[in-house]
């Protein structure tokens, strides 16, 4: 069975209501389906914005429920010029920028007691070729969460010249560390939604409509390989 978690009601909602449902459990505010989708056992939720919840519900679902992977998708911000909104980031990294404890000389994001600045994600057999086909631009590299919704040029900037991203978002980084902890694999799968820069808001509020069906026609392909 494979765990699919996003944050948001644009991300989800056509997923949720698509997939074939064979039962929900509510726990800790969460409300976990779990049933089928293109023909793959699945529990699906949607966590809610930021690390804190991504985290909660991650562990949550990891305890109750027997998920062989996790897959975290979702909306993203560009941090390269090769992406525009729609194109997808398979993430073979994922990093919390916003964890600094620079101060007692580790370096910047850091997860104390594990020693990890980036955390490695899995990447499935022949999914990227299979995107080329369907026709999806795509790249694999680096993503960034924070706490923090980026529309900053100069952390934009950062993230590039410090850590090698080329992506944004506000969950994956918490969702790698707790399947990190759990030694169970992750992938990430992020759609552009904006730049991540100085107009991140408005992009945000003009493409963010159309993720969800990105989301079914990704995961369409993902099930396939």
């Amino acid at each position: 069975m494979i765990g699919i978690i996003g944050a948001t009601d644009f991300e989800m909602e056509i997923l949720l209501r698509d997939m074939e449902t064979e039962k929900k459990t509510a726990i800790g505010g969460f409300e976990f389906r779990t049933g089928s989708l293109f023909g793959e056992k699945i529990t699906a939720v949607k966590c809610g914005i930021g690390k804190v919840f991504m985290a909660a519900c991650c562990q949550t679902m990891l305890l109750n429920f027997p998920v062989e992977r996790i897959i975290n998708i979702g909306a993203a911000g560009a941090l390269t010029g090769g992406l525009r909104p729609g194109d997808a980031v398979l993430a073979d990294g994922a990093v919390q920028y916003d964890m600094d404890t620079t101060a007692f000389g580790d370096p910047l994001g850091m997860i104390s007691g594990i020693g990890k600045v980036m955390f490695d994600c899995d990447i499935c057999r022949g999914f990227g070729e299979a995107l080329g086909r369907a026709g999806i631009h795509h790249i694999v590299g680096h993503n960034a969460t924070a706490d923090r919704f980026c529309a900053d040029t100069a952390v934009k900037d950062m993230l590039v010249s410090h850590f090698g991203c080329v992506s944004v978002d506000m969950e994956a980084g918490a969702l790698a560390q707790v399947c990190y902890i759990n030694s169970k694999p992750f992938e990430s799968i992020k759609i552009i939604s904006d730049r991540a820069d100085d107009t991140s808001g408005d992009d945000y509020n003009e493409y963010t409509g159309t993720v969800g069906e990105r989301v079914m026609e990704i995961l369409k392909i993902r099930f396939s390989v």
